[in-house]
């Protein structure tokens, strides 16, 4: 709401306006399926694992200002219609063997295939990636109902639903910004270090160290960002 009279030939504000209206929501539909094989072998655990997730995500945008109870709509950058189509399928290899019940080494890695299709319906880009994303995990049972762990894995950072709306979001009265007009994927990594102590029955924590390292890129550094209403509130 506006305190003060407000002129802004940007936004189509006139000096009468009283209130700036938006309405942001996701309408998402999501379908997913999967299946797991497991077998051991001479105190070998292997599984093999395949998922696929489908999403058809619809970016609703509305904006408008309230002038003398007459709505009147921001420019059409606010109003985009869009549609996001995200597809990703996952096939996993798991190997985990224990040695003398005090060492288990536990090894898996990932296949993804992500699809996108996003931006202005009638008028959208396509976006494909591979990522390979192998983990490992080292354990120790160490004496006197401890155990000590060392993890690592890659993973893949994908984007989230507003970095690809490309609609103009006021995120204030004095600020607005807008998604990315492309799907930028990369990796990262996670090390991480563990010590936990168990009571008699090794059945509850009483003590749990860990120190952990990730690595997450930055993907979306160059979102527009611009400025809002000259208004002051």
């Amino acid at each position: 709401t506006f305190n003060n009279p407000l002129v802004d030939s940007v936004f189509k504000i006139i000096s009468t306006a009283k209130q700036l209206v938006q309405n942001l929501t996701y309408d998402q539909k999501t379908h997913f399926i999967g299946a797991t094989w497991f077998k051991k072998i001479n105190k070998i655990d292997i599984s093999i694992a395949y998922t696929s997730t489908f999403k058809n995500i619809l970016p609703i945008n509305d904006a408008f200002v309230m002038s003398n109870n007459i709505a009147t709509p921001l420019p059409n950058d606010f109003l985009l219609k869009q549609q996001i189509i995200f597809n990703e399928n996952e096939l996993s290899f798991n190997f985990a063997k224990e040695f003398n019940k005090t060492f288990k080494v536990d090894f898996s890695t990932k296949l993804k295939n992500i699809n996108y299709k996003y931006g202005v319906i009638h008028n959208q880009n396509k976006e494909s990636e591979v990522a390979l994303l192998p983990s490992f995990s080292i354990a120790w049972n160490l004496k006197n109902n401890q155990t000590l762990s060392l993890n690592s894995s890659l993973n893949v950072e994908l984007p989230r639903l507003e970095q690809l709306n490309k609609a103009m979001i006021f995120t204030g009265f004095n600020d607005i910004s807008s998604g990315t007009n492309s799907v930028n994927i990369q990796q990262g990594y996670e090390v991480g270090l563990y010590y936990r102590f168990y009571d008699p029955t090794n059945k509850k924590i009483i003590l749990n160290i860990n120190a952990n390292y990730n690595n997450t890129p930055n993907i979306y550094n160059d979102n527009f960002t611009g400025r809002g209403l000259y208004a002051f509130y």
